[in-house]
């Protein structure tokens, strides 16, 4: 198993609902585009696929970002904001 795999189980609960549905359907289509995009092989079906799967992960990244960000106030530490 890769870090990504593993990841679900350990994000799991982590923040309180509704946010923690939304990390972990993200996580979820993470590990799908993921293993997508390893086959050293792709058919015009796995290609389909990916393509699908990439659109659902820009959603889930615009939902994530629209929905659950601003619920977490946040900061840049100084030598990010210097970068």
């Amino acid at each position: 198993m890769t870090g990504v795999q593993c990841s679900i189980p350990v994000f799991a609960g982590l923040l309180p609902d509704p946010h923690n549905v939304q990390v972990l359907c993200l996580l979820f289509v993470l590990c799908h585009w993921h293993g997508l995009a390893k086959l050293y092989v792709h058919t015009d079906e796995t290609l389909q696929i990916f393509e699908m799967v990439t659109k659902d992960l820009g959603n889930c990244i615009c939902s994530f970002v629209s929905d659950a960000c601003p619920s977490f106030p946040s900061k840049e530490l100084a030598c990010e904001a210097e970068a």
